[in-house]
C-alpha cells in the first residue's frame, strides 16, 4: 500500500493497518480474522487497556442474576438495572481514561439490554462469552473500522448499504475467536499477559503467495 494512503495514516497501534489493508483488498474471511484479532489483542496490551475488565463482567452477570429481573411482579428489573448502573459508574470513575474501560461498559449495558428481555435466565459463561462478543467488536471498530470504513468501501466499490453489510459479517465471524481474546484478557494478571487465540487461518505458500497479484490501494 503506497505510504501515502490517507485512510492507513489515521490507524493507531500495531496491527490495525495490516488488517486494513487485508479488509480493502477484499481478503478471505478467515485472514481478517486472525489479523482483526491479533490487533485488538495488542490494543487491550497497550492503548486500549482495560485494568478492570472482570469487575465489568462480574457486575453484568450479578445483575443479570438479580431475582427480581425475571419477576413478574416487579417494574422492568429496576433493581437489576440500578445495580448494573451504581457498579459500571464505579468502575468508570476508578478507569478514568482508559479507553478499554470505556468500552468495556458500553458493551455490558448493551448486552444487559439484551439479556433482560429473555424469559430464561443464562448462566455467568454464557453471559461472558456475549459481552466478550460485543465488546472485541466495538474495540474493532473504535480503533479500526470507524476510521478507515470510507476507504474499505472506495476500495472494494462497495455502497453505504454493502459495506454495513460486509461489517456485519466480519462481526459474526471473528465471534469465537473474540470469545477466547476476552477470556485471555479476563484471566490476566496484567495487560502485558493478553494474548490473541491460535490463528485459524492457514497461510497460502510462499510461492503462491509470491504470484499473487498487488492490488491497487491507492487512487
Amino acid at each position: 500500500m503506497p505510504d501515502d494512503d490517507r485512510f492507513e495514516r489515521l490507524l493507531r497501534g500495531r496491527g490495525w493497518r495490516s488488517a486494513y489493508r487485508l479488509a480493502a483488498g477484499n481478503s478471505e474471511t478467515n485472514l481478517l480474522v486472525d489479523s482483526f484479532i491479533k490487533a485488538a489483542a495488542h490494543a487491550l496490551r497497550n492503548q486500549a487497556q482495560s485494568p478492570s475488565l472482570s469487575e465489568v463482567a462480574n457486575v453484568l452477570c450479578e445483575s443479570l442474576n438479580v431475582p427480581s429481573l425475571r419477576d413478574a411482579r416487579t417494574p422492568s428489573g429496576l433493581e437489576a438495572f440500578e445495580h448494573l448502573s451504581n457498579g459500571l459508574d464505579d468502575i468508570g470513575a476508578k478507569d478514568r481514561g482508559h479507553i478499554g474501560t470505556q468500552l468495556a461498559i458500553r458493551a455490558a449495558e448493551r448486552v444487559f439490554v439484551e439479556q433482560a428481555r429473555q424469559m430464561e435466565a443464562v448462566s455467568s459463561e454464557q453471559i461472558q462469552d456475549r459481552l466478550g462478543e460485543a465488546f472485541v467488536a466495538d474495540l474493532v471498530d473504535h480503533q479500526c473500522l470507524s476510521r478507515v470504513r470510507n476507504g474499505i468501501a472506495e476500495k472494494t466499490n462497495r455502497t453505504v448499504e454493502q459495506q454495513h453489510a460486509w461489517e456485519q459479517e466480519l462481526k459474526e465471524s471473528l465471534k469465537p475467536q473474540a470469545r477466547k481474546l476476552f477470556h485471555s484478557a479476563l484471566n490476566a494478571n496484567d495487560s502485558g499477559e493478553v494474548r490473541a487465540p491460535r490463528s485459524t487461518a492457514t497461510p497460502p505458500p510462499l510461492e503462491v503467495q509470491l504470484h499473487q497479484p498487488l492490488v491497487a490501494l491507492q487512487r
